[in-house]
C-alpha cells in the first residue's frame, strides 16, 4: 500500500479529520489537502514520521484519544441520507420544488 491509502484508512478508521491529523503530524492543517492535489511530495523523514504516528495511534485506546482532541464523535444514530424519509423537512420540500421546475420547464424529460 502506498503511504497516501494508509493514511486515507486510518482517517477513514479513526474519524479524525484531515485537518486535525495533518496538525497532529506536521503542525500543518492543509497537509492532507495539498498532498491530494500533488502541491507537496512527502519526504523521507515526513514519510517515517507518518509511519511512526500511524503505528503509534492505531490502537482502541489511542484512537478514542484522538476523536475526544478532534472533536469527532462517532454518530451512530446517523439517518440513512439515501432514503427520502429521513431526510429534514427542508430537503424534501427543496427536492419537490426542483422536481416540479423540472416537469414545467421540460416535461419530456420526465415522462409527462
Amino acid at each position: 500500500m502506498t503511504l497516501l491509502r494508509d493514511v486515507e484508512d486510518f482517517l477513514d478508521r479513526t474519524l479524525i479529520s484531515p485537518s486535525a491529523f495533518g496538525d497532529h503530524v506536521a503542525s500543518n492543517s492543509s497537509l492532507m489537502n495539498r498532498w491530494r492535489s500533488g502541491q507537496i511530495r512527502i519526504g523521507p523523514q515526513r514519510e517515517a514520521r507518518i509511519r511512526a504516528y500511524l503505528a503509534e495511534n492505531s490502537t482502541p485506546e489511542k484512537i478514542a484519544e484522538l476523536r475526544a482532541k478532534s472533536g469527532k464523535r462517532l454518530n451512530l444514530h446517523a439517518p440513512n441520507t439515501n432514503d427520502p424519509d429521513n431526510w429534514p423537512s427542508r430537503a424534501t420540500k427543496a427536492s419537490a420544488k426542483l422536481l416540479a421546475a423540472i416537469r414545467q420547464h421540460h416535461p419530456e424529460r420526465c415522462g409527462a
